[in-house]
């Protein structure tokens, strides 16, 4: 019989008042999903190696049960923002995964308008995002009208929601627990979840708008909303969420810029750190970006991590025991005791698939590998490279593998060696720091 079903590292067995038993067995099973990882990311760095391993491990820890789950340790439910990162590391290891359209559709079902996803509004903007971004890497047309009826209804009641002047009036805003807005907190928090919401709205419009030409729908909906949207501009006072949003969303200034470097690794949350190092590359921050992701995810493996957590703040390592580890006199038990929001204590999940957001960073702009074409047909090959001397790795799509290959020549230029199916067109092909 296989019962409990449930993720740990460890077990400690205790008696009761100093007493004693026999153990006959104890007996564990793993359940894992066990396809081949086709995507790679090998360089001569090994911190960079081991923090895309261990995301890569942590995204397959969180495909069970035929979806993405957020976590093993939580609600195992599909919360479609949690899915974004997940997705798009997915896209880098596995290529199209049917754990994608399965979560997609069983969301779907759960969010009909005028409810929303997860009955959060935003996650219904995820939702739009998600599949605009399934249709582009896979090309799969017929999934994609499928679901266009409910596209049309979650923008419809979107536009419900917004008014003339751009402010936007949905029954609860959320981007991240990090920044997230309650009674009591400053209006400057307010005023950037706002910001984070008006933004994120903004990219799913833009990519839901897109997804509607390509397959020769009517996109005037999305018009309306965003020319709604652009009356009304928002000050991002210290949140790097809305400041990455709100840049990827096309409005770039040097007050985002600011936010997004302010502190280092301090302000980054597992989930959104994704937008918030794409949103860096807009200023060109390859190595800051590089830098600040060995200390973040770095910290998290220094702490004895084998897979990203929930939550990480790097301020709460200052003192911490390791979790293999018995906590010692004067060190912090970090599960027991750290956690905000949501998750606090033993609540906290150590294991949860957003934090593997990492990797399409990684492959995408590092190995410099990013799809521009519809259906994994075009492909950029653009690679900030950095202090590494030393990259190559494996992207995969339907039509095969691309295999890239970078190598520092004495007089700093790279030796690029690239291998890719016939298939697929190379539009440009770039390497430098």
């Amino acid at each position: 019989m296989r019962y409990g079903n449930t993720g740990f590292r460890f077990l400690r067995i205790d008696t009761e008042n100093d007493g004693s038993f026999q153990i006959k067995a104890i007996v564990a099973a793993t359940d894992i999903d066990l396809r081949e990882q086709i995507g790679r990311f090998e360089c001569d760095d090994s911190a960079l190696n081991d923090i895309w391993d261990t995301a890569a491990y942590t995204l397959r820890l969180c495909i069970q049960n035929g979806f993405l789950w957020d976590g093993i340790k939580r609600d195992r439910l599909i919360w479609v923002g949690d899915m974004y990162p997940m997705t798009r590391a997915a896209y880098c290891i596995y290529g199209e995964l049917p754990e994608i359209k399965n979560s997609l559709s069983f969301s779907q079902r759960e969010g009909v308008p005028p409810n929303w996803i997860n009955g959060i509004p935003m996650y219904s903007f995820w939702w739009l995002i998600n599949l605009a971004d399934d249709y582009f890497h896979t090309g799969n047309k017929e999934f994609a009208s499928e679901k266009l009826p409910f596209a049309y209804a979650v923008l419809n009641e979107t536009e419900r929601c917004v008014t003339e002047s751009g402010e936007t009036r949905f029954c609860f805003n959320f981007i991240d627990w990090a920044m997230h807005w309650e009674n009591g907190d400053s209006e400057e928090k307010y005023s950037d979840e706002l910001a984070g919401v008006s933004a994120l709205l903004r990219i799913a419009l833009i990519k839901t708008e897109r997804l509607l030409k390509a397959l020769g729908e009517e996109s005037i909906v999305c018009e309306r909303i965003l020319a709604r949207l652009d009356r009304k501009t928002f000050d991002i006072h210290f949140y790097k969420q809305a400041a990455a949003l709100t840049v990827l969303s096309g409005i770039k200034t040097e007050k985002e810029h600011a936010i997004l470097k302010a502190g280092g690794a301090k302000g980054i949350s597992t989930f959104m750190a994704y937008p918030i190092f794409s949103a860096l590359t807009c200023f060109g921050e390859y190595d800051f970006n590089l830098r600040t992701i060995k200390e973040y995810y770095g910290r998290m493996l220094s702490l004895g991590a084998t897979t990203f957590f929930e939550d990480f703040d790097v301020d709460a390592a200052v003192g911490a025991s390791r979790i293999d580890e018995f906590t010692k006199a004067g060190e912090k038990d970090f599960h027991r005791t750290f956690g905000k929001f949501c998750y606090k204590g033993f609540r906290h999940s150590l294991c949860h698939g957003w934090s593997s957001g990492v990797i399409p960073y990684l492959s995408e702009t590092v190995l410099g590998i990013k799809e521009i074409g519809i259906g994994g047909t075009e492909f950029e090959i653009d690679a900030h490279l950095s202090h590494l001397k030393h990259v190559k790795g494996i992207y995969p799509t339907q039509y095969g593998n691309i295999e890239v290959e970078y190598s520092l020549q004495s007089n700093g230029t790279y030796d690029i060696a690239i291998n890719s199916p016939q298939k697929i067109k190379i539009i440009r092909v770039h390497a430098g720091k």
